[in-house]
């Protein structure tokens, strides 16, 4: 794409005002979305019958790549505004999606525990995802008009917003997206002139704020625990990532012959000493758990696999570590 410096047009005007390094990053995360998205999503696809009675296993690689074009025809149109529209469109749509999200907590479905989803005919549209840009833009403009006209209270406004959309996030309970909005606005307050004191204040608050979340809910205290310590209980995702890297190689497997992400594949223990799994499944009077041999992690604490199987069941005394019989999680699914 070329234009000449003298083109007054619309588009002439917008390619040579646009941040270059933005659009590239812009086109970054696109490509790493489309190949996370074909590599990880088939498998899910498969599991939740996704497509109805004929599951399809590129369902969400279809949804994905039908909603780019509309999104990146979106994102050009609102990059031709004026900041003045911007501001504005900005404003509307951070309106209208704080009510969607406060509409989440009676309206919303639940998933795992959370309400962060709103169903609508044909889709499903989470309203957080929305609040973001549009608070992020609301309040920095707030801020700037903080700096710039004398006795607006843009600040107090842009801490009231912030209170206000965390509190939300929080009754879902979305920490992830209280953190990312929590970091966001922080930077820009901090761009925006924070004094010091308030900083260290911000820091000691984001440390309270983590701790009573640990405490208070249990599944961010359960992954924390085992993100210090793998051991303390099931970690399936690091499991299967750590298959990915080992049986991808550096140029990755081809898809007919990626298994390691549709079913569980044959595991050894992670252990100092010998496995009692590996020796049932290498003698030869166990002809059964030859063909299906049992694994059990050590690291996990999971329970025993059978590669084959769509589910975990608890496996006999004598054929897995004193560490995975200990575990209470017999039910959790092999994918």
């Amino acid at each position: 794409m070329s234009f000449a410096r003298t083109d007054r047009s619309l588009v002439a005007q917008w390619w040579w005002t646009i941040d270059r390094w933005s659009i590239a990053a812009l086109a970054i995360i696109i490509g790493f979305g489309a190949l996370l998205i074909m590599a990880s999503s088939p498998a899910v696809a498969l599991r939740i019958h996704a497509g109805g009675l004929h599951p399809d296993d590129l369902f969400f690689v279809k949804r994905y790549f039908a909603v780019l074009p509309a999104s990146l025809a979106l994102m050009f149109v609102v990059s031709l505004q004026t900041p003045r529209m911007v501001r504005r469109i900005a404003l509307v749509g951070f309106v209208i999606s704080l009510v969607l999200l406060a509409y989440t907590l009676f309206g919303g479905v639940e998933i795992k525990g959370a309400r962060r989803w709103i169903e609508l005919p044909g889709l499903s549209l989470q309203p957080s995802e929305f609040v973001k840009p549009c608070f992020a833009v609301v309040c920095a403009w707030l801020f700037s008009q903080y700096r710039l006209r004398e006795n607006f209270p843009g600040h107090w406004i842009a801490m009231l917003l912030y209170l206000t959309v965390v509190t939300l996030l929080i009754k879902q309970p979305d920490l992830g997206q209280t953190a990312l909005v929590s970091v966001v606005w922080f930077t820009q307050f901090f761009l925006a002139g924070l004094r010091l004191y308030w900083v260290a204040a911000g820091m000691a608050s984001g440390v309270v704020g983590l701790v009573g979340a640990y405490i208070t809910l249990p599944h961010v205290a359960s992954r924390i625990d085992r993100f210090l310590d793998p051991a303390s209980g099931d970690s399936y995702q690091v499991d299967r990532s750590m298959d990915a890297f080992m049986n991808g190689g550096l140029w990755a497997a081809a898809r007919a012959k990626a298994r390691s992400r549709n079913r569980c594949p044959t595991r050894t223990p992670i252990s100092s000493s010998p496995s009692p799994a590996r020796s049932l499944a290498s003698s030869p009077a166990s002809s059964s758990s030859r063909s299906s041999p049992l694994s059990c992690s050590a690291a996990s604490r999971g329970c025993c696999r059978r590669p084959t199987s769509s589910s975990c069941s608890p496996p006999p005394a004598s054929s897995c570590s004193s560490g995975c019989r200990r575990s209470s999680t017999w039910h959790r699914p092999c994918i």
